[in-house]
């Protein structure tokens, strides 16, 4: 391999006690094109932030070709080489496809300030023949803001190419983008790096294009480094089948399936299509949840399993689709509304209010139950089941442990007396005796008659909870099925969760 050209030494950053990046060292030659893979808040994007000079690590060293430029803003950073994209595209909406690229040349070598030069001249020959390369330029004169989201991505990385980088940095370059387009893209992606010997960093959650572009692939997990490879070694490394699939990612869980739930279901989703902006990340959606079942959404990181819980809260609004609670349609409701129809909700980064104390946050998330009905959760009833939480009663939240906070946020729904409780990766980020704790207060949930969605990359944290599955992938149900299938199906497991 070519001679390195990016490395970094021990890159820490904390936000609050949270370690965001951990001792991250990697090494990057010249002309390789490395992906970053790695769970919902495990460090890629914090890695590409600090990269790019929009964060500083608190410590360690940032190298590019020999030159240490950790404390570079991203514009300077820029000139040296290095050039980025965005999940959501970062376009100039209202201008041309000809004028975005033009921006990106004047951006790059300061034409601004040649005063009698007009801006509709500047870097034209350029800009024309980076559009031509990414096969925009018969579009070259429409606005931005008119482009299919598909070419939005094409153009965004039309402006990347334009400020000459050595290194890029494509940050989920399909993202939001239909299926039957994408192998396209990650496909001009590659002959275009190949031919320009671009060093080419990317974080992609879609593994099958991941395997099919990548030479090198480092695994990120809790912000540390834990495996990197070819992709063959990565796909069969123990450690990191253990991130994607959980602890019992090759044996069954030996934890008993729990009995069926009969009856109607109580929330039906149809043909759910959502998304942000232009960009859809779910594709006709459907799955259901009878009274006192828990039914698990599996998935790999990216595969849609937040944006699903998202949509049926109304605070991802679906595109196309119906989201029927109780005979109810709840699409176009605010959501608080739906709230006080029933549904709680347990974020995947809990949003606790960190200044309020514990009982402070349960008052705010009380509702009141209409008149002439029993409350179901009150506030003792919920420190009965989170006994932990009992002795930190005035103790502010932000001074909690992640677990404590996990805890909270769940009870915080709670005392809301849900008919249905939607769980966002409530196993993500703790301690393994923190896990088995959790597991065990949403089995006590269960037992109760709690209807429960649980959202879950983890299939070992799932296992022993629901008797129905809905594996999810690429923003599409790929499966649906009993539990015990699942687990008693290597195949199944390999195709739809593992790398």
């Amino acid at each position: 391999m070519s001679t390195e050209i990016l490395r970094t030494e021990k890159l820490n950053l904390q936000f609050g006690g949270v370690h965001a990046t951990k001792d991250v060292s990697i090494a990057v030659p010249r002309g390789q094109i490395r992906a970053l893979i790695g769970p919902n808040g495990a460090g890629k994007s914090t890695l590409f932030n600090l990269l790019t000079g929009f964060l500083r690590p608190h410590s360690g060293k940032i190298h590019f070709k020999g030159q240490d430029v950790s404390s570079l803003a991203p514009h300077q950073l820029c000139r040296l080489g290095f050039a980025r994209t965005f999940q959501i595209p970062n376009v100039s909406s209202h201008a041309t496809v000809l004028e975005n690229v033009q921006l990106a040349r004047v951006s790059l070598h300061g034409g601004l300030w040649k005063l009698f030069e007009p801006f509709q001249r500047m870097h034209v020959e350029e800009a024309w023949d980076v559009l031509t390369l990414v096969g925009l330029a018969d579009q070259a004169g429409v606005e931005a803001r008119n482009l299919p989201f598909g070419d939005q991505k094409k153009l965004e990385l039309a402006i990347a190419l334009a400020c000459d980088p050595e290194i890029l940095l494509l940050d989920e370059p399909t993202a939001g983008m239909p299926l039957h387009e994408r192998p396209a893209l990650i496909g001009l992606v590659q002959a275009i790096v190949r031919a320009k010997h671009l060093t080419t960093i990317l974080i992609e959650h879609d593994m099958d294009l991941v395997f099919s572009i990548a030479d090198w692939i480092t695994v990120l997990h809790r912000g540390a480094v834990v495996a990197e490879g070819v992709p063959d070694e990565v796909r069969n490394n123990t450690e990191v089948r253990k991130i994607y699939l959980g602890e019992g990612n090759t044996e069954k869980s030996g934890r008993a399936s729990p009995e069926a739930i009969g009856g109607e279901p109580i929330l039906t989703v149809e043909g759910l299509t959502a998304g942000y902006g232009m960009g859809m990340v779910l594709h006709d959606v459907s799955l259901s949840v009878a009274e006192g079942e828990v039914v698990c959404l599996l998935g790999r990181n990216g595969a849609g399993k937040t944006t699903t819980l998202k949509s049926i809260m109304g605070l991802v609004p679906p595109a196309k689709g119906r989201i029927v609670f109780l005979g109810e349609d709840l699409v176009g409701r605010p959501t608080y509304e739906i709230c006080q129809r029933g549904i709680g909700y347990v974020p995947e980064d809990r949003r606790i209010f960190p200044d309020l104390t514990v009982m402070e946050n349960l008052e705010v998330g009380r509702r009141q139950v209409p008149v002439g009905q029993v409350a179901t959760w009150t506030v003792e009833r919920v420190m009965d089941l989170f006994t932990s939480l009992q002795p930190l009663r005035h103790k502010r939240a932000k001074f909690m442990s992640g677990g404590e906070q996990r805890m909270l946020t769940i009870a915080r729904a709670l005392v809301g007396n849900p008919k249905v409780l939607l769980l966002d990766e409530p196993s993500e980020g703790l301690a393994p005796l923190v896990v088995q704790s959790l597991w065990e207060h949403i089995r006590a949930l269960k037992e109760a008659g709690l209807a429960i969605l649980l959202s879950e990359q983890n299939l070992w944290f799932a296992s022993g909870l629901s008797t129905r599955v809905y594996v999810i992938d690429k923003g599409q149900i790929q499966l649906s099925s009993t539990f015990a299938e699942l687990e008693a199906s290597p195949e199944l497991k390999r195709t739809h969760l593992a790398l």
